[in-house]
């Protein structure tokens, strides 16, 4: 079983979850040997996770996992995304308008490619495919982490997750380092603050 560029943590879970073991009695013809046990593996259904995304920014790790495809299936499928940013959030519910668009249509949709192509403005999205929009504005969640109104969103979906799937993949990406308000942007301009210092967790802190 092959699986391209999946850390090893998910691709040994993955291995572990497409395999039944049965146990089936064999008769063996000796005289001091009446019965063995066989364990036999059997491949099953290829297993789908569901994926909790948090510090999602516009969703790029996100969209790295949706898009892995295995023999035309979908292995990870995002639940909800959260992220706070107003202009990271935009461009995360797009990205997951467009992904359902695509999932149900087979392409994207052109009012997206002229505006992207810069040939008309931004359209309204729910009129371009309503439950698509939907789908995106369900996924795509404006939430600060720590919050009740984030934890009561982020359980829900992790519930549903669990019914709906085989299993639940929290992923999660730190702050960006060209727009984080931690380190070195919020530190631009600051005499000796080096320019290629990373943030520590303590200063983010």
């Amino acid at each position: 079983m092959f699986f391209p560029l999946i850390p090893d943590i998910i691709r040994e879970r993955v291995c572990w979850s497409t395999i039944s073991v049965t146990s089936v009695l064999v008769f063996v013809p000796e005289p001091s040997i009446h019965w063995l046990n066989e364990i036999r593996q059997e491949p099953d259904l290829p297993s789908t996770f569901g994926i909790v995304d948090l510090f999602a920014c516009p969703g790029g790790l996100g969209e790295g996992f949706a898009s892995l495809f295995e023999d035309g299936h979908a292995p990870f499928q995002i639940g909800i995304s959260v992220e706070k940013e107003a202009s990271a959030h935009r461009t995360l519910t797009l990205r997951a308008f467009l992904r359902e668009y695509r999932a149900r249509h087979g392409v994207l949709p052109k009012e997206f490619i002229d505006f992207h192509a810069g040939l008309a403005s931004e359209p309204d999205w729910s009129a371009v495919d309503a439950e698509a929009w939907q789908h995106a504005i369900d996924e795509a969640r404006a939430l600060v982490l720590g919050t009740g109104a984030a934890a009561t969103a982020i359980d829900g979906a992790i519930a549903t997750l669990k019914a709906k799937y085989d299993d639940t993949i929290v992923i999660g990406g730190p702050p960006c380092q060209a727009y984080s308000l931690v380190g070195r942007v919020g530190s631009r301009g600051k005499v000796g603050y080096p320019k290629s210092r990373c943030p520590s967790i303590s200063e983010a802190a």
